[in-house]
């Protein structure tokens, strides 16, 4: 099989190269790489251009991250497509493992990605922090939640077949800002087998300028802003994939990561993201929530119930020790990043 690399790219030329070269870096032989450039204003066409014929080169007008996913594939020439974010880049043996583990009627493979800074320095935890959804479970997961564990846009590789599927977008203007990743990422498991790598091939970066950046220090007008946000992507996300997938049908439970945001925001405005929202209806749904949601173990479900049950009778002040980690980065997956380390060797 052929693969490709698809490297978006809007601003980020302080990162690029970096990207570009774990790109090159790639032991699975003939490994295309195409930059996608969408319309950046900083020196990123010096950092591409110094590569020559060693990648395929594309410069757009500034549309958005799903134009870039829809003229990637009609770029490249592979039959598996990884769509790798600028800021993000990648094990060696990253598409070398994803091919081994590939299986007929998949449609993607997924694998870890340990999380690092702006400088890429390791921040001890790893995306996703649970386990990874393989087979035909994404698609039980979807039809329960509408969601399933897997990792960000740069942690996914997917068949040409199904991308040509779902690309270009129906809604692409409305996604302009992001959400591309979520739409394939969401769509894919009615179309097929999800094939799941149990690595860390890949490292996704952390910075003030990520759209999906988590602040290290507390601020409450700033969290409530990043929240509000959140909320608002995930209904333009469900829209999508839906669309993308032509499903009509609603989850009947939401994931537990959506309600944490959702009962922390309610804490600290003191009013609901959605008018139903309040303490009761929330815990409950947490706490079944948390334990319906495959990619927990154990001790992450009762954890979880245990969070969720702090937010809905203790007073704010408690509370915020319970608030403060869950929106920022934390050492939350010590253990799990040492058994995918030690699986390595």
């Amino acid at each position: 099989m052929r693969a490709s690399i698809v490297i978006i790219n809007y601003n980020y030329a302080r990162f690029l190269r970096q990207a570009i070269e774990s790109a090159l870096a790639q032991t699975y032989e003939g490994t295309e790489v195409v930059v996608i450039d969408d319309g950046s204003t900083d020196n990123s066409s010096d950092v591409i251009q110094s590569y020559s014929d060693m990648i395929i080169p594309v410069f757009k007008k500034n549309a958005g991250q799903s134009s870039c996913y829809s003229r990637g594939l009609t770029v490249c020439s592979g039959d598996l497509v990884l769509f790798l974010d600028a800021d993000d880049y990648l094990h060696p043996h990253c598409l070398s493992e994803v091919v081994g583990s590939w299986k007929q009627g998949c449609v993607k493979a997924h694998f870890y990605l340990d999380v690092v800074d702006e400088s890429g320095a390791s921040l001890h935890a790893v995306v996703p922090s649970g386990r990874l959804a393989t087979g035909t479970g994404p698609l039980k997961m979807m039809r329960l939640f509408g969601a399933y564990c897997s990792p960000p846009a740069s942690g996914n590789v997917y068949s040409r077949d199904f991308l040509a599927k779902v690309l270009p977008m129906e809604n692409e203007t409305q996604l302009w800002w992001g959400g591309a990743d979520a739409v394939t990422i969401f769509a894919a498991p009615y179309f097929g087998t999800i094939a799941a790598v149990p690595r860390i091939l890949g490292f996704y970066r952390r910075h003030g300028d990520a759209s999906g950046g988590v602040m290290l220090k507390f601020h409450l007008t700033a969290s409530l802003r990043k929240l509000e946000k959140e909320y608002q992507k995930d209904l333009l996300r469900d829209r999508s994939w839906r669309l993308a997938a032509r499903q009509t049908g609603m989850p009947k439970l939401l994931e537990p990561s959506r309600l944490k945001r959702r009962i922390c925001y309610l804490r600290l405005a003191r009013s609901g993201l959605d008018p139903a929202d309040n303490r009761l209806n929330l815990f409950i749904r947490g706490v079944l929530s948390s334990l319906k949601w495959d990619a927990y173990s154990w001790t992450q479900k009762i954890a979880m119930t245990g969070w969720f049950m702090g937010m809905a009778i203790l007073p704010l002040k408690l509370a915020m020790c319970l608030i403060r980690p869950a929106l920022a980065i934390t050492n939350r997956t010590p253990r799990l990043r040492k058994f995918l380390e030690a699986s390595q060797r």
